[in-house]
């Protein structure tokens, strides 16, 4: 992709883009999708998905993911929350799911983790 010029976002598009991070951060439980996200800012779903990017260095989902993952690790440091609930706080309905998407990231399930913290 380095022979790609850098695309040009006018301060519109990128504070559109900043405000969809602003709009998952608010509530992780909620499942947006990308067409949501745009109506929500006025964007169309391409260019709501390639100016995060470029300002996050990841695709919106991924960003999500991480930033639910990492809360997750935040919960099971500083809480005597159990693992269903921190789940459920970062948005997954099944704690499993969180688990998996957990152990996939960080290397260990979740109560190990926090066992060795």
């Amino acid at each position: 992709d380095s022979a790609k010029p850098t695309k040009q976002y006018s301060p519109h598009v990128l504070e559109c883009a900043a405000n969809v991070k602003l709009i998952i951060e608010a509530d992780l439980r909620v499942h947006y999708s990308i067409a949501r996200l745009a109506r929500k800012v006025g964007l169309n779903s391409r260019t709501l998905q390639d100016c995060f990017k470029h300002l996050y260095g990841k695709a919106i989902f991924e960003w999500r993911q991480d930033l639910r993952l990492e809360y997750g690790k935040k919960l099971l440091r500083e809480s005597g929350m159990g693992i269903q609930e921190i789940a459920e706080a970062c948005g997954y309905v099944e704690h499993t799911n969180f688990t998996v998407a957990f152990r996939r990231k960080f290397g260990v399930a979740p109560g190990g983790w926090r066992k060795e913290k």
